[in-house]
């Protein structure tokens, strides 16, 4: 076996590209082989019993050609093997000796006379590929004949693999998606099927030593390891690990070609690998290496199966497989802690059993998703030896990730084990930024799952506090304070008046601001973090709303309404709608003023219920455009109606009102001083949530009195506002009416659905009528402020006339060229 093994290795060094090499001169019987004398002496009817004839013709072809075939010869080569191996498979054994000097020829280099000869000749290799692996099928006797096959192969796809070799790049990575022109004439021959057939039934272990090799290869190029997925052969490498022995190299090379067809082809290889005898082969194999493989090879090799387990768990529909062959049963076992353990070897703090520990960890948290899985899990103690890891530093980090996921899924044994206590306590003791960070993701799910009454009572809301009180943590550790004290609150009286009595209301409070361009870190993620603990935290506790008013946190909140991003607008319109229920705060909200455009929080609403309708296609103009469905129109409907017309007119004359208005703005501009304005947000996609009902909620609890001058846009939109539960009842009516068109309702429901219909449309048709006025209105001021702006034109016509030169040219003003 190691002398096979060397063997391959030493073909591996040696192969070339099967691009020729440079020209040299060969020998004359090289250059004259008469194939047509060989072809006649093979098939002619007098020759044709000669095999003894025929057989030296062959061998002689292969001497002469000893530093490799030409280019120019491969058509006929191709022939003359193709008619070899029809007498070889029909029984004439002496054909053997011929096919292994002929076939060891063939792992050598073609050679070109000429420049051109791959050109001209080069299509004929994948059929000499061909022609060539199908020797396997008929030499099921000679082992000899499938060496050097499997030899021939393993040159072919080795070849010009060391020209792809980048430094600081894994071989893989180079050759994955372009191969080399062997992998792809390999891949275009279809040889995978016929080696892998071959393989499957191989009994010579210096022929599946050298075929592995050659396997090896094939899987670095995506299309081969796709060939080798779909062929069946990853399961007979499955079948070849567990049958050798520890430390036997078939274990390097059947371990390596899984690894390459993992990577490159996870979907399919994951799916190949998903089936009873495949999990039953690993659990065997993995039973032998934990009983006795003690060396360090073994245990390298260990942890290569190990991965592999771990990629084949990312699939869910594998992860019953683990519990149905037991094997999720034998890592647990062998993952649990025990202080008498004979059956197993011992695991020590070498770097290799580290690695190991963190392997089974997280292939065993994915498992346990599974409630097969979890359950075995939690029969073995999983948790809890997790849990006592905690105290060994060099663990203590996997420990908490992997108790991150089984929380998830097993959040009772957890409980049992005192899990949240002890990861308070870690996270009090704990120094470092890494080790508070992984306790704070992992407290972030354990309040997910029920765990926020006993985390209080441990006093983790004043230990977060403190936390997201110092300013010297990192903004992303604070970040994770606020979200996991917003879990903590969100359904606990307990732990709101906790955090009031910690100074979290205050401490929150401050944080109430936008300005990401004062940090590197990603702030507007951070002040998200920072409104949803004031949702969970203060809103809905009267004393801590009071603190919170107190202390100008509605102002604060609105001053970063107007300037944040559409993400951060809507999560604090939510959080503005709790809050705006409580009378003081709505008192608050009427009499805020923007500091910079002066404007009132109902108009920045306003704005942002227009932004949300001209999205959905809703209105033109402040019109609505569909009485039927004021809120989502189905699409934009055409002008065919008198309606339709009046408003298109409006719209035309109105655009062109706004062009002659931004000239006279221009001239103002060029004459007033220019004054500072705030500078527009940037476009925001407006469809990834419709935000009307908070807005709309808001707005009821201020009171649809305008407190503040509204102009016609937003008189307009005011009207829609008021309007907005009949609308979305209305659109809801239609659809009941759209869905059961089919069904014949008794008189009583149709007479009940109709006149919901017309009663709300009534309504929504009086709206559009008013906002028609508004509009008209609006077109009336903007034509009177053009005719004044004309006027004004004119008046001055006299002027710069008189202010003309004895030269006849005009002088004029910037802005005002005649």
């Amino acid at each position: 076996m190691a002398q096979a093994w060397r063997r391959t290795m030493l073909a591996s060094r040696t192969a070339t590209a099967v691009r020729p090499s440079s020209s040299k001169p060969h020998d004359a019987a090289e250059m004259d082989i008469n194939f047509d004398s060989v072809m006649q002496l093979m098939t002619s009817k007098y020759t044709l019993e000669l095999v003894d004839r025929h057989v030296a013709a062959v061998r002689k072809i292969a001497k002469s050609s000893s530093r490799g075939f030409l280019l120019r010869h491969l058509e006929p080569l191709v022939e003359l093997l193709r008619l070899v191996v029809q007498r070889f498979s029909q029984g004439q054994d002496e054909f053997a000796p011929a096919l292994e000097e002929f076939i060891r020829v063939a792992a050598l280099p073609f050679v070109s006379c000429k420049a051109s000869d791959m050109i001209t000749y080069g299509h004929h290799l994948s059929s000499f590929i061909k022609s060539l692996v199908s020797v396997l099928g008929v030499s099921s006797r000679f082992e000899r004949v499938r060496i050097e096959v499997a030899n021939t192969l393993a040159c072919w796809s080795r070849s010009g693999l060391e020209q792809e070799l980048l430094p600081d790049q894994p071989l893989i990575q180079a050759v994955a998606d372009t191969g080399t022109p062997n992998l792809r004439i390999l891949q275009q021959s279809q040889v995978i099927d016929e080696l892998s057939a071959s393989f499957k039934v191989e009994e010579s272990p210096e022929a599946i030593v050298i075929t592995l090799g050659a396997i090896r290869d094939m899987s670095l190029y995506r299309p081969l390891a796709r060939q080798i997925t779909n062929c069946g052969l990853l399961s007979n490498l499955v079948h070849v690990i567990r049958v050798n022995l520890l430390g036997s190299d078939v274990h390097l090379v059947a371990g390596e070609v899984l690894w390459n067809v993992l990577e490159l082809d996870w979907e399919g290889c994951s799916e190949a690998l998903g089936s009873m005898d495949v999990m039953e082969s690993f659990r065997d194999f993995m039973e032998v290496v934990f009983a006795k493989g003690y060396r360090f090879k073994d245990k390298i090799f260990r942890n290569d199966m190990m991965v592999l387990l771990m990629y084949l768990s990312k699939k869910e529909e594998n992860r019953q497989l683990f519990a149905d062959a037991g094997l999720m049963g034998l890592l647990c076992s062998h993952a649990v802690s025990r202080e008498k353990d004979t059956e197993n070897i011992a695991l020590t703090g070498a770097e290799e059993d580290v690695e190991f520990r963190v392997l089974i960890w997280n292939t065993l948290a994915r498992c346990c998703s599974n409630p097969s899985c979890a359950e075995v899990a939690q029969r073995c103690g999983l948790v809890a030896s997790l849990l006592s890891s905690l105290s060994t530093r060099r663990l203590e980090m996997e420990a908490l990730s992997t108790l991150f996921l089984l929380v998830q899924h097993m959040p009772s044994a957890f409980r049992e084990a005192n899990g949240h206590a002890i990861v308070v306590r870690l996270l009090r003791e704990t120094t470092t930024r890494e080790m508070r960070n992984k306790c704070l993701h992992l407290l972030q799910v354990a309040v997910r799952s029920g765990f926020s009454e006993a985390l209080g009572q441990l006093g983790a809301v004043g230990t977060l506090i403190h936390i997201f009180m110092d300013k010297t943590v990192p903004m992303n550790c604070r970040q994770l304070c606020a979200s996991v004290l917003a879990g903590l609150c969100s359904e606990s009286d307990a732990n709101r008046r906790e955090f009031r009595k910690h100074g979290g209301v205050e401490a929150i409070r401050e944080e109430v601001l936008y300005r990401p361009d004062e940090t590197t870190d990603n702030h507007l993620f951070f002040v998200l973090c920072v409104v949803d603990c004031i949702w969970c935290a203060v809103v809905g506790t009267r004393k801590n709303e009071v603190r919170f008013l107190d202390a100008g946190g509605l102002f604060a909140m609105l001053d970063v309404l107007e300037v944040a991003p559409l993400l951060l607008k809507q999560q604090l319109m939510g959080c503005l709608a709790d809050m705006l229920e409580y009378k003081k705060a709505a008192r608050l909200f009427i009499s805020w003023n923007s500091q910079v455009t002066m404007k009132g929080g109902l108009k920045i609403l306003l704005e942002l219920w227009q932004l949300q309708q001209e999205h959905y296609g809703s209105t033109k103009d402040g019109v609505l455009l569909d009485t039927d469905r004021p809120l989502n129109p189905r699409e934009e409907r055409g002008v065919d109606s008198v309606t339709g017309a009046l408003q298109a007119s409006a719209s035309s004359n109105s655009e062109r009102l706004r062009r002659a208005m931004t000239f006279s703005d221009a001239q103002g501009r060029s004459v007033a001083p220019k004054a500072r304005t705030p500078r527009p947000p940037p476009p925001v996609e407006l469809g990834k949530q419709d935000f009307r009902a908070k807005i709309y909620a808001i707005v009821s609890c201020i009171g649809f009195a305008c407190h503040e001058t509204l102009g016609i846009a937003e008189r307009q939109q005011m009207e829609v506002v008021k309007l907005f539960p009949e609308c979305v009842q209305l659109e809801t009516w239609i659809q009941v009416q759209e869905k059961v068109a089919s069904i014949k309702p008794i008189a009583a429901d149709r007479r009940w659905i109709e006149e919901s219909v017309a009663e709300r449309q009534k309504k929504t048709c009086s709206v559009q009528e008013l906002q028609q006025e508004l509009a008209d209105e609006r077109q009336e001021d903007e034509e009177a402020s053009l005719e004044r702006f004309y006027d004004d034109i004119r008046n001055r016509a006299p002027q710069r006339r008189n202010g003309s030169d004895g030269t006849g040219l005009l002088t004029c003003r910037p802005g005002l060229r005649a």
